[in-house]
């Protein structure tokens, strides 16, 4: 498996539904939106050709242990699909069902396997646990080998074992590179009351499996035994889903600081985790947990998850229907993956590469993820804040990702405005970003500047602070600078000014940012 390494740059977008045709045609978008992973929904065998997107529950109802449905797509299209991702660099995880198949119908006959299951699986009495419902959920032993609305495969059992060990490495040969495993809850550990070999016997017995990404669906509530799991896999985090969309205000009071911690047991740390504000099932499922949610608060949920260090960011895409599940499998979601703003989160997270984590949160609206000396991401969920606050970015001035807005960094200080309801994305990039030094220099009694917002014009105000009155060159905006080249402005001055101080300004923005003292035109080169 791949290591917990306590850093992850990696970033999945779940493509929930998306037939492997839509998913291959995408592909260029999804990298370009800056996505490392996709993660696709079961390709099992299903027990009906519906593609109405309320019967996406039947993708989790397989048939068999082999790739290809008809709501998704063919084994070829399967092998096809992942082999455009690798051309671009795109990873590709595999939802699997290896604890349960297809049902026959409600009641009691949720407990018996369907007609379509493969009959060499479906008529073994050996492959099924007893076809009894879960009645105590903090019952280990019934939440492992009892049913949950679903015939209950005897995941013990070794010769079913091995059905599952080549349908896995099948899905790897054909070009997977990491394997979510749904309800993996409900599979037993080897401690646990009639515990088995299944986890270490299936995963040990993977291809490559040193470079595979593995996570498994372990919901936090009732018998659980969580932090035993995260010996074979990293772990589904629904606790902390859950903190994520209280913190936005979803049917509850707005509080940055219910987002720091990552609500798991102790043992479990961000590294061994999958995040997301909403999953499939939160969306999804008959109780609706997040439909309601607003796309302000997906978009500040993700912020805060994408940003840190640690554990892995899953963005669900939803169907693009405006009616809840209105859509049809096989077709791609909505396009709020892609907006500007997740994307502006995504290439944060990816320029944060190998970078710490420092969480800084004021008061109970702002949080502030700082990723050692190189970014600084800003998450305002309330208010409107003037911040002045220790940080280990480099002197400078910062353009916001987002707004364009200014950010100052004086003697190891970040000073800037974030407003409410609003992201702040800053970080050097390459020459395009601009240290204060580079802005503007002085040279034969000239004010060079040097226009890192590649404004139209450029003017120039200076001024001079005396005991008692301020003295101006020319009032503001000041004087119009002469062009030099491309992006270089001068204006000549005399040696009287040269203790003074410069703001420079389209008429519209300026440097330093409204309300700030100018920068001194004589300073240390």
């Amino acid at each position: 498996m791949i290591i917990n390494n306590g850093i992850n740059e990696e970033t999945i977008l779940h493509v929930w539904n998306w037939s492997f045709k839509t998913i291959k045609e995408n592909i260029k978008e999804i990298v370009n939106a800056g996505y490392t992973w996709i993660q696709i929904s079961p390709v099992q065998g299903t027990k009906d050709k519906s593609l109405v997107v309320k019967d996406w529950w039947m993708l989790y109802q397989p048939i068999n242990f082999k790739i290809g449905n008809f709501q998704l797509g063919s084994r070829e299209e399967f092998i096809g699909m992942c082999a455009e991702a690798h051309r671009y660099g795109l990873k590709v995880m595999v939802d699997v069902i290896l604890n349960h198949m297809a049902n026959r119908g409600g009641g009691n006959d949720s407990n018996f396997p369907h007609e379509t299951v493969e009959s060499f699986i479906r008529d073994d009495i050996n492959f099924w646990h007893e076809r009894k419902k879960v009645e105590d959920w903090d019952d280990r032993w019934q939440v492992t080998h009892w049913c949950i609305g679903l015939p209950d495969l005897n995941t013990s059992n070794h010769m079913l074992q091995d059905i599952i060990i080549d349908f896995l490495n099948d899905v790897i040969e054909c070009g997977a590179d990491g394997l979510r495993f749904d309800a993996a809850k409900h599979i037993e550990l080897p401690e646990d009351p009639g515990g088995s070999d299944f986890w270490p016997r299936v995963i040990g017995a993977l291809k490559n499996k040193e470079r595979l990404l593995l996570y498994g669906e372990v919901l936090q509530c009732g018998a659980s035994n969580y932090e035993k799991y995260i010996k074979y896999m990293r772990l589904s985090a629904e606790g902390y889903s859950y903190a994520i969309r209280k913190t936005v205000g979803y049917k509850s009071e707005k509080n940055i600081n219910n987002a720091k911690e990552y609500q798991v047991p102790y043992g479990v740390n961000g590294s061994n985790l999958v995040t997301w504000i909403e999953s499939h099932d939160d969306y999804a499922s008959d109780i609706e947990k997040s439909f309601e949610l607003s796309q302000w608060q997906i978009k500040m949920g993700w912020a805060i998850i994408a940003s840190r260090s640690e554990s892995i960011p899953l963005f669900f895409n939803r169907p693009k229907g405006k009616i809840w599940l209105e859509g049809t499998i096989g077709e791609a979601g909505n396009d709020f993956w892609k907006s500007s703003e997740i994307v502006a989160i995504n290439k944060f997270r990816l320029k944060m590469k190998g970078e710490k984590e420092n969480i800084i949160t004021l008061g109970n609206n702002l949080m502030i993820v700082e990723r050692g000396n190189k970014g600084v991401i800003m998450i305002n969920i309330g208010g409107h804040y003037d911040i002045n606050i220790y940080t280990n970015l480099k002197d400078g001035i910062y353009k916001d990702k987002i707004s364009d807005k200014l950010f100052y960094v004086r003697d190891g200080r970040l000073n800037g405005t974030v407003e409410e309801g609003r992201i702040s994305i800053i970080y050097h990039e390459l020459e395009e970003d601009f240290i204060e030094k580079d802005i503007y220099y002085l040279r034969d009694n000239k004010v060079f500047f040097t226009n890192p917002l590649r404004w139209d014009k450029a003017r120039v105000y200076i001024y001079k602070e005396g005991n008692y009155k301020s003295t101006e060159l020319s009032p503001w905006p000041g004087r119009e600078m002469y062009r030099e080249g491309e992006n270089l402005y001068s204006y000549p001055i005399e040696d009287y000014w040269i203790s003074g101080r410069v703001i420079f300004t389209n008429g519209n923005t300026q440097i330093p940012e409204f309300a700030k003292e100018g920068l001194p035109i004589l300073k240390n080169k």
